[in-house]
């Protein structure tokens, strides 16, 4: 096995986070890339059926993609802890044990997928009429769509892990650009490829997926020989699976927990009519772009407190959440407060409807100011998963979604009051952000001495799992 010199535990943590961000930002932009080249090319064949498909299938996929990922986080910790603690050996079981359940997981995934394909659509209200275009879609991504993308995250987060981020940003950023290559190709017929309607946006998908998968696992295994066929012995891959599951779990749980809230806080807007739905999702699509930059750093930074932690490098830690922490503190203010002023303006990009035009504007004003801390709170569940702590990152997603966000919406509605509805996602993150602030300082604050293990997880064994 080819030894790699964990380099987030010896670099300067401020270049380092900073160079780190520039080399994942063609990531961030891959992650949601692929959704919006095959809406944009099924959009071009000018039949409602095919969007309305890819409006149903994508809640599923993005479901299914969450369990994926949080698995990818379970592993991506775990193999950063590793080879931050200099357990070459233990890094490699990870790695091995990490795809193997990746595999798994995603073919239980898929089956189920296809013997469930019309109940699962029929539950959220896809007609007869659509539900033969959205077969077409889901039956190929359940059978190839499943273990590529599952692979394809595990591996990437894998490689994140070992600090290989420019190999990451480049696998993700050339799958996106192949799948826009294939899109039309299979989508309308071309290069003597039949055409195959939307059911050929899928199977692009899974082809790119697929070629970085192999292009991932030929990396870890020929280059650097991480992938080892001995963790399949039943106790090793016992012991592995059940720490692997540690993180993951939890990270599926906070993963899940967003998407709920939001559907809960939607169900609470369509009580005041479709235009505070539309003008509160439009303002979310263009949220994103706020996030762009803090996104990038957020990718490399849970591995580089992992390899930090695995070392008892626990200064360098404390001050990885300070250059963090200010990092989304200015990047989000300065971004939040133009979001602010600039509301109206941005708003018409989207709409120039006479009545949700001025509730976007309206409610960017009012969220714009407290992006920084949304972005503090996520950064604040990292530190807590990447040390050992992924219960503590969950229940911190759980209390700013159950414990502010519903609950003050559900007030606002009681009161009748759509702007309080507004206020409720502005005063939750508030409210979740500066605890979690406070906690992630506790935390970076209460470790023992540089060098010594942990003695709340004690991480600093040597075995081999």
């Amino acid at each position: 096995m080819r030894k790699k010199k964990p380099a987030f535990t010896t670099s300067p943590i401020g270049r380092t986070m900073f160079i780190t961000a520039l080399t994942m930002l063609p990531c961030t932009l891959a992650i949601s890339g692929y959704n919006i080249v095959d809406t944009w090319f099924v959009s071009q064949m000018q039949d409602w059926r095919d969007l309305a498909a890819m409006g149903y299938a994508f809640p599923v996929v993005m479901l299914f993609s969450f369990l994926f990922s949080g698995l990818a986080t379970g592993i991506m910790v775990t193999v950063s802890q590793a080879l931050g603690g200099n357990r070459y050996r233990k890094m490699s079981h990870l790695i091995s044990a990490g795809l193997f359940y990746a595999i798994a997981v995603s073919v239980v995934c898929g089956l189920f997928g296809l013997l469930t394909i019309d109940l699962t659509f029929q539950l959220l209200g896809a007609g007869d009429d659509v539900l033969p275009k959205i077969r077409q879609y889901m039956i190929i991504w359940y059978i190839g769509g499943t273990p590529s993308a599952a692979l394809a995250m595990a591996g990437n987060n894998i490689l994140m892990g070992t600090g290989s981020t420019r190999m990451t940003s480049a696998m993700m950023l050339s799958g996106l650009v192949l799948n826009s290559i294939l899109d039309p190709i299979f989508i309308f017929g071309k290069c003597g490829v039949p055409a195959m309607g939307i059911a050929g946006a899928s199977l692009a998908t899974v082809i790119a997926q697929s070629l970085s998968v192999i292009t991932i696992l030929s990396f870890l295994h020929f280059r650097y020989r991480y992938v080892t066929r001995s963790v399949l012995q039943w106790r090793l891959m016992k012991r592995t699976g059940l720490l692997i599951l540690k993180f993951a779990a939890p990270a599926i749980l906070g993963m899940l927990l967003i998407p709920l809230g939001n559907t809960i806080v939607t169900a609470i807007l369509s009580q005041f009519g479709d235009e505070a739905v539309a003008a509160a999702a439009t303002a979310g699509r263009l949220e994103i772009v706020a996030f762009v930059l803090p996104m990038s750093i957020g990718m490399g930074l849970m591995p580089m407190i992992g390899q930090n932690y695995g070392a008892h490098l626990y200064t360098r830690i404390n001050q990885c959440r300070r250059i963090a922490m200010r990092a989304a503190f200015i990047l989000l203010g300065v971004t939040g407060t133009l979001f602010a002023v600039y509301a109206e303006p941005l708003a018409r990009i989207f709409t120039t409807d006479p009545v949700v035009l001025p509730l976007m504007t309206q409610y960017l004003r009012i969220i714009a100011p407290f992006f920084c801390l949304v972005e503090m709170h996520r950064f604040s569940t990292f530190f807590f998963t990447a040390c050992g702590r992924p219960i503590a990152a969950a229940l911190l997603n759980a209390l700013r979604i159950f414990g502010f966000l519903v609950p003050f919406s559900a007030v606002a509605l009681l009161a009748h009051w759509l702007t309080g509805v507004f206020w409720a996602r502005a005063t939750a993150d508030l409210c979740a952000g500066l605890i979690a602030i406070y906690c992630a300082r506790r935390l970076t604050r209460s470790f023992p001495a540089d060098g010594l293990p942990d003695p709340v997880t004690s991480p600093g064994d040597t075995s081999d799992v």
